[in-house]
């Protein structure tokens, strides 16, 4: 298992739907979402029960060869490894906790069901011999699946304040953020991008440069990097010149989201400034690691992300609504990329989990029309 990528990299997609087969999220490209949050987690955070082992201090730490052969011994033993959820309903970081007892809509035995589509195996792994032939197996397998979750037993005054409301038909609310993504082409040294996006509460863009070109092996032991498809280009020292992003801006109808354009001249150091407002940390994130002598988000982790909350996300809902407009993003680059790259555009939107007489619903979690710019 790559441990830059670790469990992170393992599914490709999710769906989760309740009990009566609604689609609550459907988040595809799940791996390359995992790795923009990755960007934005902690440099002190610990990741080994995931399996990523590229070291827990400021500072990016390169396994050696020796380290990698060790893990994958015991790999091809069976290990337990944990995939966590960052995203979502099932999130973490969600402030709420699920009521499970009243999400039993028509008796149907569950509240809700987890699909999760595993990846591609050079995706996922990464070799630590030479190449084998093209009919070799390169393969992993996952067994003994358990989902893991603490069940809290409520006090029964709470307990019955949710039986009143569903025997009132009231609605239990729960805030909760999920993402969608969107694919454009780069044919241009200009390009102007257009998300159309209906939901009302718009917190944060990411935007990818990726390219199409899949790796036919998994990654060889020598590689610092990740897997080709999951390399993020368009920063200051990445390796194709035409690809290397010079400025880019947001533009919703006649408005800027920016003053001025964010410039790339000798650095990319406005660009990850603007990531490091998003994150909203208070510590150094694992963008601002070195890998070798270059700045990791300078060179494989590079994305524009722009956030449209003032404050903690996590504790105020507070996105923009586009109504009926657009949200344009106005790139230029270097040069005109080559035909295999690509923008990967997720878009972080905030609803409501609603649960009325037993069944899930998603609605939008405030009017429409309300602009918070």
């Amino acid at each position: 298992l790559n441990p830059k990528q670790g469990t992170q990299a393992l599914f490709k997609r999710m769906i989760i739907k309740s009990a009566n087969g609604l689609v609550i999220e459907d988040i595809t490209d799940l791996d390359v979402l995992n790795k923009i949050l990755d960007t934005f987690s902690s440099t002190t955070e610990s990741r080994h029960m995931e399996g990523i082992y590229d070291g827990s201090i400021h500072t990016d730490n390169n396994l050696t060869g020796g380290n990698k052969t060790e893990f994958n011994t015991r790999q091809k033993a069976g290990v337990k490894m944990l995939y966590f959820f960052k995203h979502g309903m099932l999130s973490r970081d969600l402030q709420s906790y699920l009521p499970l007892h009243s999400m039993n809509g028509g008796n149907q035995g569950h509240a809700f069901s987890i699909e999760l589509f595993m990846n591609d195996n050079t995706s996922v792994l990464e070799r630590l011999a030479t190449a084998g032939t093209a009919a070799s197996i390169k393969s992993y397998s996952i067994s003994d699946v358990r989902y893991n979750m603490t069940l809290l037993k409520a006090d029964s005054s709470i307990i019955d304040r949710f039986n009143n409301l569903s025997n009132d038909s009231s609605e239990i609310v729960i805030p909760f953020s999920t993402y969608r993504s969107y694919t454009n082409g780069l044919n241009a040294q200009k390009s102007t991008v257009q998300i159309s996006e209906a939901c009302s509460d718009l917190r944060k863009v990411h935007t990818v440069i990726l390219s199409s070109t899949y790796e036919t092996n998994p990654i060889a032991l020598s590689s610092t990097t990740e897997p080709s498809q999951l390399v993020f280009h368009g920063g200051n020292q990445s390796a194709d010149a035409n690809t290397k992003v010079k400025s880019y801006q947001l533009q919703v109808g006649s408005k800027f989201i920016y003053n001025e354009p964010i410039v790339s001249e000798t650095d990319n150091m406005e660009m990850l400034n603007q990531l490091l407002n998003a994150s909203f940390s208070k510590s150094d994130i694992k963008a601002t690691r070195y890998n070798g002598n270059v700045l990791q988000y300078e060179n494989a982790d590079f994305n524009m992300t722009t956030t449209f909350c003032y404050d903690d996300p996590s504790r105020y809902t507070n996105g923009i609504s586009l109504g009926s407009l657009p949200l344009q993003l106005k790139l230029e680059t270097a040069g005109v990329a080559s035909g295999d790259k690509y923008l990967l555009t997720f878009s972080e939107l905030g609803y409501n989990l609603v649960i009325k007489d037993g069944y899930l619903s998603v609605k939008e979690s405030k009017d429409i029309s309300d602009f918070g710019y």
